[in-house]
């Protein structure tokens, strides 16, 4: 029994475990209350879970196909935030967004600077403020693909196995090119 009381010591010392105690500690009572409060609670929860589950396994594939990590925890957090603070579409919407962002900045650093890595955070940030801003007609335009759950989990799935695939070929085409040379 010490040992468990000396970790449970050491994990009352972090910050972090305070930030998330007190958070679970809020969320439980907010669950509590009845009244327009709780769908609003609800609704963030699915945005923080969905959000920070699609990030975190777009994440986990490609770090396996790149054989080094891909993004770091901070993009998941960043979409958890995201998630909760929009709602599950919209960071969804986000997340794609930042992808054909990412990717045009991306082509303009290998280009110019030759640099193949480069932050996703800033493109999920301009993607989350242009999802904000332009929300209606992009929902309009969106909304038919949210209509099914299985169609839309389907099409996530894909998108995170089809990334992953992407990039094991593209170490793999590294891989050749750099012994070729």
């Amino acid at each position: 029994m010490p040992a468990a009381s000396g970790r449970l010591k050491a994990w009352l010392r972090e910050p972090r475990s305070w930030v998330l105690l007190v958070g679970v500690t809020a969320i439980s009572l907010a669950s509590l209350r009845e009244g327009p409060s709780f769908p609003a609670l609800l609704s963030s929860l699915i945005g923080l879970a969905v959000s920070a589950g699609l990030v975190w396994l777009t994440r986990t594939g490609a770090t396996v196909a790149l054989g080094r990590e891909a993004m770091g925890m901070g993009d998941v957090t960043l979409m958890a935030m995201v998630g909760a603070w929009l709602g599950w579409q919209p960071a969804v919407m986000t997340f794609f967004l930042a992808t054909f962002l990412g990717l045009g900045h991306g082509v303009f650093q290998m280009i110019r600077h030759r640099e193949n890595e480069l932050p996703y955070g800033p493109s999920l940030c301009l993607a989350a403020a242009l999802v904000t801003v332009g929300w209606s007609p992009l929902w309009r335009q969106a909304e038919l693909f949210f209509v099914d759950a299985i169609q839309l989990g389907l099409m996530l799935g894909l998108v995170v196995v089809l990334t992953a695939v992407t990039l094991f070929i593209w170490r793999w085409l590294r891989g050749l090119g750099e012994a070729a040379a």
